[in-house]
């Protein structure tokens, strides 16, 4: 079931090319731990952090404020759906990260 509701988002899902061009083209970067979500933030591009250790990282994206995080296989389909969705959301991730 929850690999059906993300097949429902219409979204493409891109895994090889130059990462920095992939980020800037990209609505929404997804991510686990590394350092993708910084190098998103830095380029002003909304990022959903990926961390079902249920664990804080070291160097946590969500808890420096440059990152949703999402805590659950549900939570992300959801966020996903959310913020595909809703451009208004993305543009304020966007506004945000260009303004700290």
């Amino acid at each position: 079931a929850r690999r059906d509701a993300l097949k429902q988002l219409q979204s493409r899902v891109q895994q090889e090319g130059n990462i920095f061009v992939l980020m800037r083209a990209a609505d929404l970067v997804v991510t686990k731990y590394s350092n993708v979500s910084l190098e998103a933030a830095v380029m002003a591009q909304p990022v959903l952090s990926i961390n079902l250790t249920g664990r804080d990282y070291i160097v946590d994206p969500a808890r420096m404020g440059i990152a949703i995080r999402a805590g659950s296989e549900d939570e992300v389909i959801a966020k996903v759906r959310a913020l595909i969705d809703r451009p208004d959301e993305r543009r304020a991730l966007r506004e945000k990260l260009q303004t700290d």
